[in-house]
């Protein structure tokens, strides 16, 4: 289950590689970060993980994902009111240069 990694594209030549390659960097940016957030909350994550079997690190991280995500859950204050700053390069005067999308 674990094994199954799909090795990068070491030099992409056709569109096709280098947007994979490009997708799969995002990616894993992205998995890495999440991950970095759970070690950093989490100490049994950080630890050594050779020494658990495959099922008990799934639990492990499924577990502290959940309750990273509780915890999260719980921090977010619902009653505070949604501040937005407005947007000074999106106005009409800006608007009226933008292209048309669709079959204009």
């Amino acid at each position: 289950m674990w094994k199954t990694f799909i090795k990068t594209i070491s030099n992409p030549q056709l569109e096709k590689e280098k947007s994979f390659a490009a997708f799969q960097e995002g990616y894993r940016k992205d998995v890495e970060s999440c991950f970095g957030i759970l070690q950093a909350r989490w100490a049994i994550i950080r630890g050594v993980a050779r020494m658990f079997d495959e099922e008990v690190l799934l639990s492990i991280l499924m577990t502290c994902i959940i309750l990273h995500n509780m915890i999260v859950e719980d921090e977010y204050d619902y009653d505070a009111l949604e501040m937005f700053e407005v947007d000074l390069m999106y106005t009409t005067s800006t608007r009226i240069y933008e292209r048309p999308v669709g079959a204009n």
